[in-house]
């Protein structure tokens, strides 16, 4: 065996004590390229350039996972507060419905135009004032009229 190859051997066995000590574990692929190495078909700039695509590769890979942990932990939050506000949505509307008990006509016509635009509110991710919510309940009784409450500001 020539000084070079000697010299190539020691060499690939030197990156692959480092590979494993870092936790890594060389493919077939590697392994060929590396006894290409050896017998002297590929340049140490072709192990050097595998190196790079293969640490390149991982990054990518790794920023991926993190993107989708990201993404994950969204959707979970998301999740929990559409959980949340259903509860609170249909919490809300038993106690409209208990309140609808002994209304008028009109006034349920009013209670139900007054949960549609709440509802259109919610689907927007608004939320109603309280001030507002004062002035829709006396729309809602009749005390004053729709232009009236538009005139104080409205939803």
């Amino acid at each position: 065996m020539d000084t070079a190859k000697k010299e190539r051997r020691t060499r690939v066995g030197i990156m692959l004590a480092n590979f494993k000590r870092e936790g890594g574990v060389p493919d077939a692929e590697h392994i060929a390229l590396l006894g290409r190495y050896i017998e002297g078909n590929v340049t140490f700039g072709d192990l050097f350039d595998h190196a790079w695509e293969y640490v390149t590769t991982t990054q990518e890979r790794e920023q991926a996972r993190c993107d989708i942990e990201d993404v994950s932990a969204q959707l979970v939050r998301l999740s929990k507060e559409y959980d949340e506000s259903c509860t609170t949505y249909d919490e809300d509307r038993r106690q409209a419905t208990l309140a609808s008990i002994g209304m008028s006509a009109e006034q349920r016509r009013r209670q139900d135009a007054v949960d549609f635009a709440r509802s259109s509110l919610f689907l927007s991710g608004l939320k109603v004032s309280e001030t507002c919510e004062q002035e829709v309940a006396r729309f809602i009784r009749g005390e004053i009229s729709i232009d009236e409450f538009f005139s104080l500001g409205g939803p």
